[in-house]
Formats: structure tokens, C-alpha cells, sequence
């Protein structure tokens, strides 16, 4: 009887033991489980913002390198057409002109040559000749003014009808026509002719600007963005307050001639722009990306990332759940097998007995 009871106290203890074993196990496969999910997140958090930041450089690189080579582009055009201008000039000096009639009919064949998008040339007595322009006393002004300017070359809008033009000129010709002497000449050349970058509808688009902000090629056409005549005026408008100070260092490097990054938020929407100035001009270049071709791109790199880590935990999880379920029903078995073999040492046992006492007795 008390072999019995020892052995009842054994496999009560072994059974304690076996469920202490289950519950470390379980609470090790809990633990294990949540230094997974938690170190998955970690992960899957670490590598979006890692793709965002990616994305936000390369959209930075981006429209720094479109900026940079529309400026090289226009100041590279601008300077091509001076140079061609005044081969224009060149020529008209070393030819005999009779009078303003011949100088006209000159001026049609060498517009027509270099493909400008008219000539003018204007004489001593203030007479102005063109070709492919019809300038009216106001425009003429105009003229004037821009042969007068320091600058390379002027943007003039409006002129006899055009949206706009740049204006190039040469101001000592000093071409003899006749009894008189052409003075200045001038160039018109389109601006779309010199931008290289155009707009892509609703990704990428680029702006001629002065420094003042004021628009001299408008290709934006973002939500309300395309409305005024003054990027200043229609950022202050139209974005949010947060964009104040950036603004205000905008306008700075507009002054100063400075490039620079900056982005602004509008109608819950974050855009990015960069602007580049124009050597030999006061002029910009601008360049500018919404958030939301960004975003498309970002997307499906990030759910990518969060699928396959989905996938992963999936995988983890019913690995370990296989695993902690194998070990149970190997447990089992076992505790089976263990229990059948104690019921048959008792029972050989209770007949050894039996046949003890009865050898005994007889």
C-alpha cells in the first residue's frame, strides 16, 4: 500500500511537471510571438519611412537637375540668339542698303533664316523698320526701353498681341542705310522655343519667372495654382499659414539671385518646388511636383513591404502553433504510454502478490 501511494504521489508530481513544461512553453511561444510582431512593425515602420525619405530625395535630386538644365537650356538659347543676332547685324553692315524699303525686305529674308519671330531695327531719326511684327507707339516705347536695358534680354507680354516674347537686341548696329544709320536692332524669340522642359499633365511643371514672382511663361496648372499673374500672390492665397516662413525665405533668394527647395501645403496636399536663376538675367526657373505623384509612387513599394511581412508573421505564426501542437500531442502519447505501463506493473505486481500468499498458505 505504500508503494502504491508513492507511486500515485510520483505521478501526480511528474503530471505537475508536465503542465509547468506546457505552460513555459506556451508563455515562451507567446513571448517569442510578440518579439516578432513587434520587431516585424519596427521593420515594416523603419522601411516605409526609409522609402519616403528615398522618394523625398530623389524628388529633390529631381527637380533640382529638371531646374538646372531648363536654366542651362534658356541661358544657353538666349545666348545663341544673341550670337545669331548679330551675325544679322554683321551682315547688314557690310552690305550697301539703299533705303528703308531695302532694309525691310532685308530684315523678312534674315528673320526668315534664322527663324526668329520677328526683327525690327530702328534709325537714328527714331523710325522703326520690322519684319513679322506690326509695333504700335506704345510697343515702340517698349522697345526703346528694352535697347536701353543692362540686361541680356526682356520679356515683353502683350506685344502687338503676342502673350509673350523675348526680346534681345543689339544697341550699337550702326548700319548704314542711305543717308542714315540703323541704330539698334532687335530679336523676338518665343519663350516656349527656349524652355526644355515642358509640363506633364498633372506630374511635373515649369515656370519662367522674374524675381518679383511675376509670370513670364505659365505652364502650371495645379487646383487653383494657375490663377494670377504672380506666384507670390497666388502662394499667399491659396496655401496654408505654416507656409509663411517659407515663403518669405523664397522671396529672399528670388532677391538675391539664390537657388533653392521649399514645399507648401494646399487643399490638404503637399507640393514640392525648386527654383533656379538664369545667368545674365533676372530671371527664374521653376520647377514643381505635387505630393501626390510622390505618393503613387511610394505606394506600391510600401505595400509590397507590408504584405510580405504580413506573409512572414503568417508563416511564423503557424509554424510555432504547429510546433507547440506536435509537442502537446507528443506529450500526450507519452503520458499515455507512461500511465498503460504503470497499470501493468501494478497489475503483474497485485499478481505476484496474490501468489505469494497463496504459496504462503499452502
Amino acid at each position: 500500500m505504500a508503494a502504491t501511494r508513492e507511486e500515485a504521489q510520483s505521478g501526480r508530481n511528474r503530471d505537475n511537471k508536465n503542465r509547468k513544461v506546457l505552460l513555459g512553453m506556451m508563455a515562451g511561444m507567446i513571448f517569442t510571438a510578440a518579439v516578432l510582431i513587434i520587431s516585424n512593425w519596427w521593420f515594416v515602420d523603419s522601411a516605409r519611412k526609409a522609402t519616403e525619405d528615398a522618394i523625398d530625395s530623389l524628388s529633390r535630386f529631381y527637380l533640382k537637375e529638371m531646374a538646372r538644365r531648363s536654366s542651362e537650356a534658356i541661358s544657353n538659347g538666349l545666348e545663341q540668339k544673341s550670337g545669331e543676332l548679330h551675325k544679322v547685324v554683321y551682315h547688314m553692315q557690310n552690305e550697301n542698303i539703299s533705303d528703308g524699303s531695302s532694309l525691310q525686305k532685308r530684315l523678312s529674308e534674315l528673320r526668315s533664316a534664322y527663324e526668329f519671330e520677328f526683327l525690327a531695327a530702328a534709325d537714328e531719326q527714331g523710325e522703326m523698320y520690322t519684319a513679322g511684327i506690326t509695333l504700335s507707339d506704345k510697343d515702340y516705347a517698349r522697345m526703346m526701353e528694352a535697347a536701353q536695358s543692362s540686361q541680356e534680354a526682356v520679356v515683353l507680354s502683350g506685344l502687338s498681341g503676342q502673350e509673350s516674347v523675348i526680346v534681345i537686341a543689339v544697341n550699337d548696329a550702326d548700319i548704314p542705310v542711305g543717308d542714315t544709320k540703323v541704330a539698334a536692332c532687335f530679336a523676338g524669340i518665343a519663350v516656349d522655343n527656349v524652355m526644355v522642359v515642358q509640363t506633364n499633365e498633372n506630374q511635373t511643371h515649369c515656370n519662367l519667372l522674374k524675381r518679383d514672382g511675376t509670370y513670364m511663361q505659365k505652364s502650371l496648372e495645379m487646383r487653383d495654382l494657375s490663377e494670377g499673374s504672380n506666384l507670390f500672390q497666388v502662394l499667399e492665397e491659396y496655401t496654408s499659414f505654416f507656409f509663411f516662413f517659407f515663403l518669405e525665405g523664397m522671396k529672399k533668394n528670388f532677391s538675391r539671385g539664390i537657388a533653392g527647395f521649399s514645399e507648401f501645403y494646399h487643399d490638404d496636399h503637399r507640393d514640392y518646388i525648386y527654383y533656379e536663376p538664369v545667368n545674365n538675367t533676372d530671371w527664374y526657373v521653376t520647377m514643381l511636383i505635387s505630393e501626390d505623384l510622390v505618393d503613387n509612387r511610394i505606394s506600391p513599394i510600401t505595400n509590397r513591404i507590408l504584405s510580405n511581412s504580413r506573409i512572414m508573421m503568417v508563416v511564423l505564426v503557424v509554424s510555432m502553433s504547429a510546433v507547440f501542437a506536435v509537442f502537446v500531442m507528443r506529450s500526450r502519447a507519452n503520458e499515455k504510454i507512461r500511465l498503460e505501463m504503470v497499470k501493468m506493473e501494478e497489475a503483474s505486481r497485485a499478481k505476484s502478490t496474490f501468489l505469494f500468499n497463496m504459496s504462503h498458505d499452502i
